[in-house]
């Protein structure tokens, strides 16, 4: 379940993620630096005091409005999870199995080898 927006932060210290630097990606800097994440904020802030301003808070209407808000930060801050984790994998293959040039070295000194 993701945390609501105005909680949204890892192992305290203010929303940045500790990461280890074990390869040659340097660490981003944190999904509140995405322009996507940034725009979430705004709609959610935007959406929450024209709720609060507008519609009754005991309606399920409110309730409804904010949380799809707050479910769109959620969503981006997945994404950008998943994104991270893709990126370290891809980072891993490469240094196991080299890059596309090293790749095709591979490939034309094999059909030389069978000629």
């Amino acid at each position: 379940m993701c945390p609501r927006r105005i909680h949204v932060s890892h192992a305290g210290n203010g929303g940045r993620k500790m990461v280890e630097q074990s390869g040659f990606i340097d660490p981003h800097g944190g999904f509140r630096k995405l322009k996507s994440y940034q725009s979430a904020e705004i709609v959610y802030d935007a959406t929450a005091a024209f709720c609060n301003r507008l519609i009754d808070r005991r309606s399920r209407t409110h309730d409804q409005m904010v949380q799809a808000a707050n479910t769109l930060i959620c969503l981006i801050h997945q994404a950008n999870y998943l994104l991270d984790q893709h990126l370290r994998q891809l980072e891993q293959q490469f240094l196991k199995e080299g890059g596309f040039t090293e790749k095709l070295y591979r490939a034309r000194q094999a059909a030389r080898k069978k000629v």
